[in-house]
């Protein structure tokens, strides 16, 4: 769902809510303005687990004035996703036990100096996230985000800086899950999702018999 509504703009009130008392900008309707991250949490508490803030839109000249003579505040858009319905039938079963042995992995490679080196700027860098939003999903689903995944999955990323969370958004999907693959496969596929390229055999097989001395 794409949401766009006017929010505080002072970055120190972004947990806050501002209750208007008569009118904002002629409507008597405009009885609140919240924070970006209150208008997170308000999306979340009504239904959407995901909800990133894309950033504003517009945004006033400081001391710009409304008709009341209230501060004017700024448009802000948010992207908010409800869990995935999935497939019908459901993932086979037998993909859910390497998920779980290999998605623990995720952290050891977002912590590596080889994955810190490349990605440090990631935080607050869009252009940096929409590569690695990219790249994710080319790593662990062989196929180009659409549009909407990679702008979603980019907003988090340049947002929280959150590289593990997201490569584990990808690597627990139902998409994912359906191709049933194995270990190996997972592994050569972290290689190219967050390092960007391929592993050799020597290094598969260090991290196959970390996962099954677990």
């Amino acid at each position: 769902m794409y949401l766009e509504s006017e929010v505080l703009t002072d970055p120190d009130y972004a947990d806050y809510a501002w209750f208007i008392e008569k009118e904002y900008r002629g409507d008597s309707s405009n009885w609140w303005i919240y924070g970006p991250r209150c208008v997170e949490r308000m999306a979340r508490a009504a239904g959407f687990p995901c909800v990133n803030f894309e950033g504003f839109i517009s945004t006033p000249p400081p001391g710009t004035k409304t008709p009341e003579g209230f501060d004017s505040q700024s448009r802000g858009v948010f992207i908010c996703e409800r869990a995935s319905a999935g497939l019908a039938s459901g993932p086979p079963a037998a993909s859910a036990t390497s998920h779980d042995r290999v998605v623990t992995l995720v952290a050891r490679f977002t912590e590596s100096k080889e994955f810190r080196d490349a990605h440090s700027d990631l935080k607050g860098n869009r252009n940096h996230a929409q590569l690695l939003a990219t790249q994710l999903y080319q790593g662990f689903l062989g196929r180009t985000p659409t549009g909407d995944e990679r702008n979603t999955l980019a907003g988090y990323l340049a947002q929280s800086g959150d590289a593990r969370g997201a490569a584990e958004h990808v690597l627990k999907s139902e998409e994912h899950a359906w191709e049933n693959k194995s270990d190996d496969q997972v592994i050569r596929e972290l290689y190219r999702a967050l390092l960007g390229r391929a592993p050799s055999d020597e290094e598969v097989r260090g991290w196959a018999q970390r996962i099954v001395r677990r």
